[in-house]
């Protein structure tokens, strides 16, 4: 594992183990020669939330340069501007599809190019946005794409910011619903520091909106 001394500064999301968000938060500090206990703040400087002292909670963490990590700890520490983990252990990637995702109903165009050179664009409607992929659904009948299949979805609004984003991304996953036509899981692909940057910001401004509803906060 890269040592975790690399992703100070770095965005994190607290869930507790049953996946519900606690908190959009930033790693401040990485303790102990064995690095097992972190600090960790709010990322925006508004004061951390009341939790029960031993509660243990899922990190998701995200940088630019190396990727993503995902741990798990116990809080020991849960002061207004402040919590400290510790029992830091890391999780692995069996959940790495879910990292700061957000569920989206926003409608878009995807469209890919033939063997032939041929175009091909259908309306789909954006079911939800990570910054590792995106969940579209197509309801034309017409619409076959396979795994492996690389797309290009436009226009697409993640969460109720006015940005708009242009993704490319490859088919992972096929399923199928039986009200909005076929599922496409897809990984994003080809982008740069400054693409991926302003989907971050999208994306945790969402996500802070979400918590403060969840507290009755306006």
């Amino acid at each position: 594992m890269v040592s975790l001394k690399n992703f100070v500064g770095c965005i994190c999301e607290i869930k507790t183990i049953e996946n519900e968000l606690l908190v959009l938060g930033r790693i401040s500090a990485v303790f102990d020669v064995e690095e097992n206990s972190i600090e960790i703040v709010s990322s925006d400087g508004s004061d951390m939330p009341n939790v029960v002292f031993g509660t243990r909670v899922k990190i998701n963490v995200f940088s630019n340069k190396f990727g993503f990590l995902g741990l798990e700890g116990q809080i020991y520490i849960a002061h207004n501007s402040f919590w400290r983990i510790y029992d830091i252990a890391c999780f692995g990637e069996n959940e790495r599809r879910a990292y700061f995702r957000i569920n989206n109903y926003s409608k878009a165009e995807v469209e890919t190019e033939t063997e032939d050179g041929v175009l091909l664009q259908y309306s789909c409607i954006v079911k939800s946005v990570s910054i590792s992929g995106i969940l579209i659904a197509v309801s034309d009948v017409e619409c076959n794409f396979q795994i492996g299949t690389k797309l290009k979805v436009n226009d697409v609004a993640v969460g109720e910011s006015q940005r708009t984003f242009d993704l490319k991304c490859i088919v992972r996953r096929v399923d199928f619903h039986s009200q909005h036509g076929r599922l496409y899981g897809c990984e994003l692909q080809d982008m740069n520091e400054l693409e991926i940057e302003k989907l971050c910001q999208a994306i945790f401004a969402q996500q802070r909106l979400e918590i403060k509803r969840r507290r009755g906060l306006n």
